[in-house]
């Protein structure tokens, strides 16, 4: 979200957030990451549900280039609040649980050209097709592609283990992955795609790397991801969002 603020050409944000554990722990990443990345974090404020109207006034009072909506059930309303007191369109950016089609549960264009970051990748359209031929009404993908990986990666830790208890499972999920369980034990080996291929890929080596459908893997010794993409969402006039751009996080293993 500090990235999407800046890249836009943003100095300064504010950050407007939901009361309670998800939003204050966000709120205080958003404002390290905007720091790091030289941005200036003038004064933020907290919210309840029903009740943003007092906050919304204070962040713009701020004056901050970029508004960043840390919210969940509570979002509508504030998105409403932060409109009244002057902020909207391109200046909002708002985190996953913030992100919902408003069309007209708000004013016209309230949310035209504001972004928000979803955690995960839409699937290809290819993944989507095989989907779809299992379930033709299927309505949502929404991490489709990682709940496949998941199968997918505990199936080749169970092959790795020969044997598919819960621990085996656990205990063979890195070396499938490409990731390492230390520094310094090595570079992953050559990706595979396919549940068949690395089977293959088993029969050769102890040691595979997986990059499925939502992308490379490789867990580090934590059993975190090394790397996350996230997908970006633009709003139109009609206040719902299409598909805009993906953004990729990640840390050393």
């Amino acid at each position: 979200m500090a990235k999407l603020a800046k890249d836009a050409g943003a100095t300064s944000i504010s950050v407007l957030y939901q009361e309670g554990s998800y939003g204050k722990d966000l709120q205080a990443a958003v404002t390290e990451a905007a720091k790091q990345s030289g941005l200036t974090v003038l004064p933020g404020a907290g919210f309840t549900t029903g009740d943003a109207g007092a906050a919304a006034s204070s962040v713009a009072k701020a004056k901050p280039d970029a508004v960043v909506l840390v919210a969940r059930e509570g979002a509508q309303s504030a998105l409403a609040e932060l409109n009244k007191a002057g902020l909207s369109g391109s200046r909002i950016i708002m985190s996953d649980g913030a992100f919902a089609r408003y069309g007209s549960g708000l004013g016209s264009k309230v949310l035209d050209g504001a972004r928000a970051v979803v955690p995960g990748q839409l699937p290809s359209a290819a993944f989507q097709a095989k989907l779809l031929a299992v379930d033709p009404s299927l309505k949502d993908v929404s991490y489709a592609a990682e709940t496949y990986d998941a199968v997918t990666l505990a199936a080749l830790a169970a092959a790795r283990a020969q044997d598919d208890a819960g621990r085996s499972i656990a205990a063979n999920l890195i070396p499938v992955s490409g990731g390492t369980a230390a520094p310094g034990s090595g570079s992953a080996a050559a990706p595979c795609l396919t549940y068949k291929a690395c089977l293959g890929g088993l029969a050769a080596g102890p040691d595979i790397n997986y990059d499925g459908e939502s992308g490379p893997i490789a867990f580090d010794a934590n059993g975190d991801i090394t790397t996350a993409d996230f997908s970006v969402f633009t709003y139109g006039a009609d206040n719902n969002p299409t598909p805009s751009g993906r953004e990729t996080a990640g840390h050393p293993g």
